[in-house]
């Protein structure tokens, strides 16, 4: 069916991406979510035409679809929100040794002099 492939490979895809950032592997998660789109972009394609064809369009699978991408955007949701603590935390970190470095160099300055 023109539905269930696509779906079941962007959950996995999904799944994927999801354990790259719990391992903090961020890095590597940009050749799945794109993947993860073009399947997105053809399923909703594929959506579309089929309604096109038809023009009694199943409430039921117009349901389906609709819940499945609240589903992956509700789960993008709570990965988003941790990539953002995480980033936070980086910021937080970097300023830190920021001022580090620069007391430091300020007492290095002392020093010298």
């Amino acid at each position: 069916m023109f539905f269930v492939e696509p779906s079941e490979k962007i959950i996995a895809l999904t799944e994927q991406v999801e354990q790259l950032i719990d391992n903090k592997n961020e890095e590597n998660c940009s050749t799945l979510l794109s993947q993860r789109h073009n399947l997105l972009v053809e399923l909703h394609e594929n959506v579309i035409q089929e309604a096109n064809k038809n023009s009694m369009v199943d409430s039921d699978m117009m349901n389906k679809y609709h819940h499945f991408l609240r589903a992956i955007q509700q789960r993008d949701n709570i990965y988003l929100t941790r990539l953002d603590t995480a980033k936070k935390e980086v910021i937080k970190e970097l300023s830190l040794q920021v001022v580090g470095t620069k007391a430091v160099s300020a007492y290095k300055n002392v020093i010298i002099d």
